[in-house]
């Protein structure tokens, strides 16, 4: 409800609401908060991706000190998934 697609001629922000999307982020809102911040330059891009990555990794370390790898492995597994298309991203975001 709250999404606003660039305009056309705007290829990056198309590239970055590509990106997102690859990651996990979903532009699906009620209309009452919008779908959050979306970068609108490379250097914006890199700094969510990068507060994205610290949230996955805090998530992943939290549930790890409180029980074994073995109860956890498929969340182990989940958030491992969800930090490597952060990882692919930032990697093409830098270049």
């Amino acid at each position: 409800m709250d999404f606003r697609a660039p305009k056309t001629s705007k290829k990056k922000e198309w590239e970055i609401v590509r990106g997102m999307y690859k990651v996990g982020h979903r532009f699906q809102t009620c209309g009452c908060l919008g779908p959050g911040l979306i970068p609108k330059d490379s250097e914006s891009y890199y700094h969510y991706l990068n507060e994205i990555r610290i949230e996955y990794k805090t998530r992943l370390e939290e549930r790890s000190t409180v029980q074994s790898p073995e109860e956890l492995s498929e969340y182990i597994a989940y958030w491992d998934e969800r930090l490597n298309r952060i990882e692919n991203e930032l990697s093409l975001a830098i270049n």
